[in-house]
């Protein structure tokens, strides 16, 4: 064993020596103790042991420190920098007062500002007291004074008196007060309101209100210093600057939604008592109000005519519900109740889709005022037809290599039937460019049908039953040509050029349109008349009906904000 473990003898500690090194005294302490390790070394056994110094104290320094001392490396804590922190402070010259002393400051400090802001305060209120404020007298002044009532007292006593002049000068009093009516209203409801403006500020609940928070202040105040001068989040000095402005627009505003119906007149008094109690009001920060995982229901935001939609939707709900009431409490025993409801529930039905009639009009109307243009080349999808098994069996509706959608049959000699999958919104401008692949055997005697239909004849009826299509058969409804030839015309319409086509409507503007793409060199239109009876409030569909045709590409699909000038 090392003889550095051994123990001092008592000769050792006396003649302050090390038991190792004969005549090398006894100079550090290692602090960072280890098993059998005598804690008192000499240097030599700091050099042959190669301790670190940051594990020794100097004995002589312990014997020469103070109150003030602060070691480096003692106590044995976890975190050292702590001890340097604590000798900055400890040996530093003090140049603070104590805490009792700087408080004392402070708060002479605080009460001397607070009484001459008092003061400041009732100086200046006083100075303009007579404009803040209105008396008994001062009603009473006024009021004689519009009343010219001591003037109309002498004359009434001159004429009781049989003064001659007396009737003319009371004529012409009563003429001159007549001629001030609208005058002397302003005057004295001025002076009424300003009155009573008075008589609610000096019930000073307003500077009462005013006075709890400059003492809560005070209490925030002591909080901060006896809670471990921890800031408390609503403190006033850490909010933003509060308007109560802010707040009386936000009640007003949930006051005033359209649903509550509330005239202007009782909107106008509500304001004047808010602003009365402003400065009073908490701070209402939006949506703060609201419930859970609720949003606010902003209804200003809707045009009339659809506010008004809305307005009947929820009141035949109400009603709906009071007739379900009556029938589960047994209140009704005949149909009539059952009969109600039937008509309530279909007359919901019908505003919700003029709703959406409405949204959809606005949606278009900005679409095109600002020129949007939305390719849905890549987007749009297509259904099968359930007119007919083949619909469903003979035919294939899938996207190739270069993400184009087409629609392939698997035999030349059935009609199949696809449709576009979502409804036709009937405001916006609609540009389709397709192009046609006929089986090798059948180039001169395909068909091609493309046209709306209502949403409900969709699987039970052909697109070429529709009354509002475009065809290169006979049957062709739409067949006013305004260039060159219709596309029904038998001398183009299995002509190569017209295997690409555009297909353009919009039901709104009732506009129905095909030619050859991109020459537009053979255009069909549909005419005023063919479309009298289209009722833009249905829901149509665009459809495609096709016969001996092997592939259609649909190239474009497109909503436009106008349609292409063809000349």
């Amino acid at each position: 064993m090392n003889s550095l473990f051994l123990e001092p003898t008592e000769e050792d500690r006396q003649t302050q020596n090390c038991k190792v090194h004969k005549g090398c005294p006894l100079i550090f302490y290692e602090v960072q103790q280890r098993a059998s390790h005598s804690p008192i070394v000499c240097a030599k056994c700091v050099t042959q042991n190669d301790l670190q110094g940051r594990n020794l104290m100097i004995i002589e320094e312990i014997l020469n420190c103070n109150d003030n001392s602060v070691f480096q490396n003692w106590p044995i804590i976890e975190d050292k920098s702590i001890l340097t922190e604590y000798k900055n402070i400890l040996e530093q010259a003090d140049l603070r007062k104590c805490p009792i002393t700087i408080l004392d400051q402070y708060f002479d400090n605080l009460q001397q500002k607070i009484i001459e802001k008092i003061s400041q305060c009732k100086k200046k209120i006083y100075v303009d007291i007579d404009n803040l404020f209105i008396t008994r007298d001062g009603i009473k002044d006024i009021y004689n004074n519009v009343s010219q009532k001591n003037y109309f007292r002498e004359l009434t006593q001159d004429f009781k008196n049989g003064e001659e002049e007396s009737f003319i000068k009371i004529q012409q009093l009563i003429q001159d007060v007549n001629n001030k009516c609208k005058e002397n209203s302003q005057t004295l409801t001025k002076a009424y309101n300003f009155y009573k403006n008075s008589e609610f500020a000096l019930q000073l609940q307003i500077p009462n209100l005013y006075m709890e928070d400059m003492l809560n202040i005070i209490n925030q105040l002591q909080d901060w210093f006896l809670k471990g001068f921890q800031v408390d989040s609503s403190t006033q000095f850490q909010r933003k600057k509060y308007d109560y402005n802010d707040t009386i627009k936000e009640i007003l505003s949930l006051v005033n939604n359209p649903t509550n119906f509330c005239k202007d007149s009782f909107l106008k008094k509500l304001e004047i008592c808010l602003q009365k109690v402003g400065p009073a009001l908490p701070r209402i920060e939006p949506n703060s109000y609201l419930k859970e995982g609720k949003e606010r229901l902003d209804f200003t935001v809707l045009q009339e005519e659809q506010f008004q939609i809305y307005e009947k939707s929820i009141r035949n709900i109400m009603n709906i519900e009071n007739q379900i009431k009556k029938i589960s409490e047994d209140k009704v025993k005949n149909s009539e109740i059952f009969e109600n409801v039937d008509v309530l529930q279909k007359e919901i039905q019908s505003n919700l889709k003029q709703f959406y009639f409405l949204s959809q009009r606005q949606f278009t109307e900005i679409k095109q005022k600002n020129k949007f243009e939305i390719d849905l080349t890549y987007k749009c999808s297509f259904q099968k037809s359930k007119q007919d098994g083949f619909s469903q069996s003979h035919q294939k509706i899938e996207r190739n290599a270069q993400n184009i959608l087409e629609i392939t049959t698997k035999d030349s000699g059935w009609n199949v039937q696809s449709h576009y999958d979502t409804l036709i919104n009937p405001f916006t401008k609609y540009r389709i460019v397709v192009q046609l692949e006929p089986y090798s055997s059948f180039q001169q005697s395909y068909e091609f049908n493309i046209g709306i239909q209502k949403e409900k004849s969709c699987n039970n009826q052909w697109v070429s039953s529709s009354p509002y299509f475009f065809s290169n058969t006979s049957d062709c409804k739409f067949e006013h040509a305004t260039k060159g030839l219709a596309l029904c015309n038998t001398q183009i319409k299995h002509d190569k050029k017209m295997r690409q086509l555009e297909f353009q409507m919009c039901i709104s503007e009732k506009h129905f349109l095909i030619a050859d793409y991109p020459e537009y060199s053979n255009v069909t239109t549909a005419t005023e008349e063919q479309l009298n009876d289209l009722d833009q409030s249905k829901n149509y569909k665009l459809g495609i009906e096709i016969k001996s045709i092997q592939k259609v590409k649909i190239l474009k699909f497109l909503e436009v904000s106008s349609f292409p000038t063809i000349q």
